[in-house]
């Protein structure tokens, strides 16, 4: 599978260049990494959370920076101020439950620490390099399905094998919107309205965000039925807004539940995702993220995670090429492995 492999390389090089620059930053005084707000410097303990025992609240002394419900941190002692190494080996993974003023609620990633934090104890919270997402998780486990299963799609096997057939639709007359505007914008444009697969890359800046606006706003315009997926809650909500700027009535855009609706547009439907799937709507775009589109498989494939724990790759005993090519192995047994509706 050339096209599959190529996948994969392009895949393992977008998560190494993140952890670099994570590392790059973890090397940065805790001041300088609070600048960048990918960086919370003086949190302060004040107990457990009366809706989870996995839950903790946290005092934050300033501003939340860039961080959001739905992020993926660590946490570590603010004494000795952590750097590098420390940041990822002592830290305890947590992702952002909740955010209630000057309280954060963090949610453990893990359930085997029974008090990990004490009382009225100073912290310091930086950005979960993405080495260690779940997501990396979510994206191996998906190729893995694609490159087993008989039926993941005829087009994605046909994309995996080399063969898809992305021709330009024949007969297609594509009406460009007043405002768009520049040849590589309109271009990316008609590519998206008239193939069956588009990928549009650039830096951040370069307007991909305002672009995605105006496809879904010509695909709703249309009367189609429209899936917007993402890593995080944040983008979700980043690119809902744009839509709505865009023009699109937030009653035609709907979220599954989740993460900080401080800042989805006003109007926007709130979605349970099994309803969703059993009636969708003509012209309505539904925006969930990696998890929530992963299902009815991730019940299934984290019971044979938690089962097969024990022989996962462990990343301080291998080379950074081993370890990948190790845990992408895992992946595919626990795929595998797994009784997959």
């Amino acid at each position: 599978m050339r096209e599959f492999e190529q996948h994969k390389r392009a895949l393992d090089l977008e998560f190494r260049l993140q952890q670099a620059e994570a590392r790059q930053l973890f090397e940065r005084p805790v001041n300088e990494r609070a600048e960048t707000g990918r960086c919370l410097p003086s949190l302060t303990y004040q107990g457990r959370d009366t809706r989870s025992a996995r839950q903790h609240i946290f005092f934050v002394a300033g501003s939340l920076g860039r961080f959001r419900v739905g992020d993926y941190a660590l946490i570590n002692l603010a004494f000795p101020e952590p750097r590098a190494h420390a940041i990822t080996e002592r830290g305890i993974p947590v992702t952002v439950a909740r955010i209630e003023g000057e309280h954060v609620c963090l949610r453990m990633q893990r359930n085997d620490m029974e008090e990990p934090f004490v009382p009225g104890m100073g912290y310091v919270l930086d950005e979960q390099p993405p080495g260690w997402y779940p997501n990396y998780q979510r994206l191996s486990f998906a190729l893995a399905l694609a490159e087993f299963s008989d039926t993941p799609g005829a087009r994605l096997r046909a994309l995996l094998d080399g063969t898809l057939d992305n021709g330009e639709a024949a007969g297609v007359d594509v009406a460009f919107p007043d405002d768009l505007q520049g040849e590589r914008a309109r271009a990316a444009f008609r590519s998206a309205m008239t193939r069956g697969l588009s990928v549009v890359q650039g830096p951040p800046g370069t307007g991909k965000t305002w672009l995605l606006a105006r496809i879904a706003r010509a695909l709703i315009d249309q009367g189609l039925r429209v899936v917007l997926c993402c890593f995080t809650h944040r983008a979700i909500n980043n690119a809902l807004q744009a839509m709505v700027a865009a023009g699109v009535s937030p009653g035609k855009l709907g979220k599954v539940h989740g993460g900080d609706e401080r800042d989805l547009p006003p109007g926007v439907v709130k979605l349970d995702k099994r309803a969703y799937w059993g009636e969708p709507k003509p012209g309505f775009l539904a925006a969930m993220t990696v998890h929530a589109a992963f299902e009815p498989y991730g019940g299934a494939l984290n019971r044979t995670e938690w089962k097969m724990a024990g022989a996962r790759p462990q990343r301080e005993k291998l080379g950074e090429d081993e370890f990948w090519r190790a845990l992408d192995a895992w992946n595919r047994r626990v795929v595998l492995s797994s009784r997959l509706p």
